[in-house]
């Protein structure tokens, strides 16, 4: 159960990544595209899937992030680009802000990576 939770987690950071670029780049567009039901409701169900898979492997693997600082550092960093996203992907928002954001937002989205792979809080430190 463990590896088909992983895999699914996985397969849903990818959807959910190549998502974000997506409609960050129809956002820095302005494009209407971003109205459409498909993008406004196929990122929250990746997402919601993303995180129960997430969830269920901290059960199975008995984690803590409380205890596990590599893990509450992933968690962190899941709100930084959670509030960075989010501010690229909204119109109301200036192109240079929404710009910025978005790439703080990707950056923050490869530390997650990195730290979920190497289970460091400092990744590229790791031989």
């Amino acid at each position: 159960m463990a590896t088909v939770l992983y895999y699914l987690h996985v397969g849903c950071v990818m959807a959910t990544s190549l998502g974000f670029i997506v409609r960050w780049m129809l956002s820095l567009k302005s494009s209407s595209l971003l109205q459409r039901p498909l993008l406004r409701l196929l990122p929250h169900v990746i997402d919601t899937v993303l995180l129960l898979s997430g969830l269920g492997m901290l059960w199975i693997y008995g984690l803590n992030p409380i205890t596990t600082p590599w893990l509450l550092a992933k968690l962190l960093a899941l709100l930084g680009y959670i509030l960075f996203g989010y501010v690229a992907l909204k119109l109301r928002f200036s192109f240079v802000l929404r710009l910025v954001s978005g790439v703080l937002a990707l950056g923050l989205l490869a530390y997650i990576v990195a730290v979920a792979r190497t289970a460091q809080v400092i990744p590229w430190l790791v031989v």
